[in-house]
């Protein structure tokens, strides 16, 4: 199989699941959540080195963020919500209660459509803020 044969199956799946998600978040099946938190944290750890871990495990339902790296400041909260303006503006809103200097705080969401405004790198007070 060719490298873009490659590219292009793994974008068919993540968009096979990204449907998925909607679908169960929409009858009510939000465990699905939790194996996606898991699922990209183990992703994000494989690309990027980031040693991310569930903050979940540490502090139930933590209210901003799902995935957390204290090694590197960063902060993941990963979503399947289909408001993305109103769902990045809250979980900004709400990081922004505990956020310090140098952290990164990234809402990734899993989704198809995501408006191209909020898809920006924002830093705020020597936060950076992306989707």
């Amino acid at each position: 199989m060719s490298l873009p044969d490659y590219f292009h199956n793994i974008r068919t799946y993540l968009f096979a699941y990204a449907d998925h998600l909607t679908y169960t978040n929409s009858v009510g099946l939000g465990d699905y959540n939790i194996f996606a938190e898991n699922l990209f944290k183990d992703l994000l750890n494989v690309l990027f080195d980031w040693n991310l871990i569930n903050a979940n495990s540490q502090r139930r339902n933590q209210k901003s963020y799902d995935l957390i790296s204290k090694s590197k400041n960063i902060y993941i909260q990963v979503t399947a919500n289909k408001n993305h303006k109103n769902k990045y503006n809250n979980s900004v809103e709400s990081f922004k209660d505990f956020a310090k200097d140098g952290d990164h705080f990234i809402v990734f969401f899993i989704s198809k459509n995501v408006n191209k405004n909020i898809l920006k790198r924002n830093i705020m007070d020597g936060v950076t803020y992306e989707a």
